[in-house]
Protein backbone atom coordinates (compact mmCIF):
# COMPACT_ATOMS: atom_id res chain seq x y z
CA UNK A 1 0.00 0.00 0.00
CA UNK A 2 2.94 2.51 0.66
CA UNK A 3 4.64 1.78 -2.57
CA UNK A 4 0.97 2.50 -4.58
CA UNK A 5 -1.38 4.67 -2.78
CA UNK A 6 -4.05 1.85 -2.80
CA UNK A 7 -6.64 0.42 -0.19
CA UNK A 8 -7.73 -2.34 -2.26
CA UNK A 9 -5.88 -4.85 -4.45
CA UNK A 10 -7.40 -4.84 -8.16
CA UNK A 11 -8.08 -8.61 -7.86
CA UNK A 12 -8.82 -8.68 -4.22
CA UNK A 13 -11.93 -11.22 -3.42
CA UNK A 14 -14.04 -8.73 -1.85
CA UNK A 15 -16.60 -9.13 0.64
CA UNK A 16 -19.69 -7.13 -0.07
CA UNK A 17 -21.40 -7.58 3.60
CA UNK A 18 -18.39 -6.09 5.18
CA UNK A 19 -17.97 -2.38 5.57
CA UNK A 20 -13.81 -2.70 5.21
CA UNK A 21 -14.57 -4.25 1.75
CA UNK A 22 -16.77 -1.45 0.13
CA UNK A 23 -15.85 1.53 2.12
CA UNK A 24 -12.60 3.34 1.47
CA UNK A 25 -12.75 4.93 4.54
CA UNK A 26 -13.48 1.74 6.78
CA UNK A 27 -10.71 0.14 4.87
CA UNK A 28 -7.89 2.40 6.13
CA UNK A 29 -9.45 2.15 9.84
CA UNK A 30 -8.92 -1.42 9.52
CA UNK A 31 -5.72 -1.05 7.97
CA UNK A 32 -4.06 0.67 11.07
CA UNK A 33 -6.07 -1.62 13.36
CA UNK A 34 -3.79 -4.35 11.90
CA UNK A 35 -0.45 -2.52 11.69
CA UNK A 36 -0.70 0.03 14.94
CA UNK A 37 1.11 -3.16 16.84
CA UNK A 38 3.94 -2.81 14.29
CA UNK A 39 4.97 0.58 14.91
CA UNK A 40 7.34 -0.12 18.23
CA UNK A 41 8.86 -3.22 16.71
CA UNK A 42 10.72 -1.15 14.17
CA UNK A 43 12.41 1.16 16.76
CA UNK A 44 13.81 -2.41 18.14
CA UNK A 45 17.59 -3.73 17.00
CA UNK A 46 18.04 -6.24 14.84
CA UNK A 47 18.07 -9.34 17.37
CA UNK A 48 15.01 -8.62 19.38
CA UNK A 49 12.95 -7.09 15.75
CA UNK A 50 13.01 -10.92 14.42
CA UNK A 51 11.38 -11.92 17.24
CA UNK A 52 8.79 -9.31 18.17
CA UNK A 53 7.77 -8.95 14.78
CA UNK A 54 6.32 -12.66 14.63
CA UNK A 55 5.02 -11.79 18.28
CA UNK A 56 3.11 -8.94 16.68
CA UNK A 57 1.97 -10.91 13.49
CA UNK A 58 0.75 -13.39 15.76
CA UNK A 59 -1.38 -11.83 18.26
CA UNK A 60 -2.61 -9.46 14.99
CA UNK A 61 -3.74 -12.58 13.19
CA UNK A 62 -5.65 -13.76 16.17
CA UNK A 63 -7.24 -11.10 16.74
CA UNK A 64 -8.40 -8.87 13.72
CA UNK A 65 -11.54 -10.30 11.50
CA UNK A 66 -11.60 -12.25 8.73
CA UNK A 67 -11.22 -9.10 6.27
CA UNK A 68 -8.01 -8.46 8.20
CA UNK A 69 -6.79 -11.81 7.90
CA UNK A 70 -7.93 -11.26 3.67
CA UNK A 71 -5.75 -7.54 3.46
CA UNK A 72 -2.80 -9.47 5.19
CA UNK A 73 -2.51 -12.40 3.28
CA UNK A 74 -3.44 -10.80 -0.29
CA UNK A 75 -0.61 -8.06 0.86
CA UNK A 76 2.03 -10.96 1.45
CA UNK A 77 1.18 -12.51 -2.06
CA UNK A 78 1.45 -9.89 -3.69
CA UNK A 79 4.97 -10.30 -2.80
CA UNK A 80 6.09 -13.51 -3.18
CA UNK A 81 4.76 -16.42 -2.09
CA UNK A 82 8.05 -17.12 -0.13
CA UNK A 83 5.58 -14.13 2.07
CA UNK A 84 3.12 -16.28 2.30
CA UNK A 85 4.70 -19.64 3.52
CA UNK A 86 6.24 -16.83 5.61
CA UNK A 87 2.63 -15.95 7.70
CA UNK A 88 2.05 -19.78 7.41
CA UNK A 89 5.02 -20.69 9.51
CA UNK A 90 4.03 -17.63 12.20
CA UNK A 91 0.54 -18.18 12.64
CA UNK A 92 0.04 -21.52 11.26
CA UNK A 93 -2.98 -22.57 9.21
CA UNK A 94 -3.81 -19.54 5.99
CA UNK A 95 -7.71 -20.19 4.63
CA UNK A 96 -7.39 -21.22 1.10
CA UNK A 97 -6.15 -18.22 -1.92
CA UNK A 98 -7.50 -17.24 -5.03
CA UNK A 99 -5.53 -14.75 -7.09
CA UNK A 100 -3.35 -14.23 -3.57
CA UNK A 101 -6.47 -13.18 -1.62
CA UNK A 102 -8.68 -15.40 0.90
CA UNK A 103 -12.07 -16.20 0.12
CA UNK A 104 -14.58 -13.73 1.70
CA UNK A 105 -16.52 -15.39 4.53
CA UNK A 106 -19.90 -14.59 4.75
CA UNK A 107 -20.33 -12.09 8.13
CA UNK A 108 -23.73 -12.26 10.52
CA UNK A 109 -26.53 -10.48 9.13
CA UNK A 110 -28.15 -7.85 10.62
CA UNK A 111 -26.93 -5.10 12.99
CA UNK A 112 -23.36 -4.57 11.73
CA UNK A 113 -22.56 -1.52 9.72
CA UNK A 114 -20.50 1.89 10.25
CA UNK A 115 -21.81 4.21 12.71
CA UNK A 116 -22.25 8.04 11.25
CA UNK A 117 -21.86 11.11 12.63
CA UNK A 118 -25.60 11.11 12.16
CA UNK A 119 -26.74 8.16 13.83
CA UNK A 120 -28.33 7.74 16.74
CA UNK A 121 -25.20 5.65 18.49
CA UNK A 122 -22.52 8.04 17.79
CA UNK A 123 -20.49 9.22 20.03
CA UNK A 124 -17.67 10.93 21.06
CA UNK A 125 -16.39 10.25 25.02
CA UNK A 126 -13.43 11.42 26.72
CA UNK A 127 -12.43 9.25 29.23
CA UNK A 128 -9.43 8.63 31.69
CA UNK A 129 -6.93 5.71 31.40
CA UNK A 130 -8.77 3.72 34.66
CA UNK A 131 -12.00 3.68 32.33
CA UNK A 132 -10.65 2.35 29.46
CA UNK A 133 -8.67 -0.19 31.47
CA UNK A 134 -12.41 -1.26 32.91
CA UNK A 135 -13.51 -1.76 29.26
CA UNK A 136 -10.39 -3.99 28.42
CA UNK A 137 -11.17 -6.12 31.39
CA UNK A 138 -14.93 -6.43 29.77
CA UNK A 139 -13.40 -6.87 26.68
CA UNK A 140 -11.33 -10.12 27.82
CA UNK A 141 -13.79 -11.30 29.96
CA UNK A 142 -16.05 -11.48 26.55
CA UNK A 143 -13.13 -12.96 24.34
CA UNK A 144 -14.22 -9.97 22.25
CA UNK A 145 -10.99 -9.70 19.60
CA UNK A 146 -9.77 -6.22 19.10
CA UNK A 147 -8.59 -5.36 22.62
CA UNK A 148 -5.08 -4.97 23.86
CA UNK A 149 -3.63 -8.62 24.68
CA UNK A 150 -3.73 -7.78 28.80
CA UNK A 151 -3.63 -4.83 30.73
CA UNK A 152 -0.47 -4.33 31.33
CA UNK A 153 0.01 -4.55 27.70
CA UNK A 154 -2.23 -1.14 27.57
CA UNK A 155 -0.78 0.60 30.41
CA UNK A 156 2.50 0.12 28.82
CA UNK A 157 1.22 2.07 25.66
CA UNK A 158 -1.59 4.52 26.96
CA UNK A 159 0.05 7.62 28.85
CA UNK A 160 -2.03 9.91 30.79
CA UNK A 161 -6.08 10.78 31.19
CA UNK A 162 -6.21 12.14 27.77
CA UNK A 163 -8.14 9.95 25.73
CA UNK A 164 -10.83 10.45 23.20
CA UNK A 165 -13.17 7.52 22.24
CA UNK A 166 -15.14 7.40 19.42
CA UNK A 167 -18.19 4.78 18.00
CA UNK A 168 -17.55 3.58 14.84
CA UNK A 169 -18.76 0.78 13.60
CA UNK A 170 -21.45 -2.14 14.83
CA UNK A 171 -20.56 -5.91 15.01
CA UNK A 172 -21.82 -9.16 16.26
CA UNK A 173 -19.85 -11.89 17.71
CA UNK A 174 -19.82 -15.53 16.94
CA UNK A 175 -22.88 -15.83 18.99
CA UNK A 176 -25.10 -12.97 18.06
CA UNK A 177 -24.14 -10.65 20.70
CA UNK A 178 -23.54 -6.79 19.64
CA UNK A 179 -20.82 -5.24 20.04
CA UNK A 180 -19.18 -1.49 19.46
CA UNK A 181 -16.39 -1.32 18.11
CA UNK A 182 -14.43 1.85 18.77
CA UNK A 183 -11.51 4.32 18.02
CA UNK A 184 -9.52 5.59 20.39
CA UNK A 185 -6.87 8.35 20.38
CA UNK A 186 -4.73 9.07 23.00
CA UNK A 187 -1.08 10.11 24.51
CA UNK A 188 1.46 7.14 23.91
CA UNK A 189 3.52 6.75 27.09
CA UNK A 190 6.93 7.88 27.12
CA UNK A 191 6.51 10.49 24.62
CA UNK A 192 5.39 14.16 25.88
CA UNK A 193 4.01 14.87 22.55
CA UNK A 194 2.66 11.91 20.78
CA UNK A 195 -0.43 10.58 19.68
CA UNK A 196 -1.32 7.13 19.34
CA UNK A 197 -4.58 5.40 17.60
CA UNK A 198 -6.16 2.04 18.18
CA UNK A 199 -9.23 0.36 18.14
CA UNK A 200 -11.38 -1.51 21.07
CA UNK A 201 -14.53 -3.62 21.14
CA UNK A 202 -17.20 -2.10 23.63
CA UNK A 203 -19.95 -3.81 25.35
CA UNK A 204 -23.02 -1.41 24.01
CA UNK A 205 -24.30 -0.93 27.03
CA UNK A 206 -21.06 0.04 28.35
CA UNK A 207 -20.63 2.72 25.72
CA UNK A 208 -24.05 4.51 26.77
CA UNK A 209 -22.44 4.82 30.29
CA UNK A 210 -19.50 7.09 29.42
CA UNK A 211 -19.81 10.72 28.93
CA UNK A 212 -20.35 11.93 25.70
CA UNK A 213 -17.64 14.93 24.91
CA UNK A 214 -19.79 15.67 21.68
CA UNK A 215 -22.65 18.40 21.40
CA UNK A 216 -24.66 18.80 18.16
CA UNK A 217 -23.89 18.01 15.12
CA UNK A 218 -21.11 20.68 14.03
CA UNK A 219 -19.50 18.95 16.53
CA UNK A 220 -19.65 15.48 15.78
CA UNK A 221 -18.12 16.13 12.42
CA UNK A 222 -15.56 18.07 13.61
CA UNK A 223 -14.34 14.95 15.68
CA UNK A 224 -15.04 12.46 12.92
CA UNK A 225 -12.80 14.92 10.81
CA UNK A 226 -10.01 14.50 13.47
CA UNK A 227 -10.05 11.06 13.58
CA UNK A 228 -9.76 10.61 10.54
CA UNK A 229 -6.71 12.82 10.15
CA UNK A 230 -5.47 10.86 13.03
CA UNK A 231 -6.11 7.41 11.52
CA UNK A 232 -4.22 8.39 8.15
CA UNK A 233 -1.36 9.88 9.71
CA UNK A 234 -0.46 13.53 11.03
CA UNK A 235 2.85 15.06 11.10
CA UNK A 236 4.12 18.70 11.75
CA UNK A 237 4.56 20.22 8.44
CA UNK A 238 7.07 22.86 7.08
CA UNK A 239 5.29 26.14 5.32
CA UNK A 240 6.05 26.75 1.72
Amino acid sequence: MADTGQVYVEDERLDPNSPSDVDALARMHLLADVTHGFANVLRMGAVRRGHAARAALRWRWSATSGSGRRWMASRLALRSPRHIAALRAVVGEVPDTAHGTLRPTPTQAGGTGLIRATDVDFRVCRIDVETLVRLQESAERRGLATRWSSVDALRAQVAGDRVLLQTFQRQRTADGSAVVRCLLLFGVLGDDVAGGVATLDVDPHDVQRLPRADAGPAVRSAMVDVFVLATGGIAMMTKQ
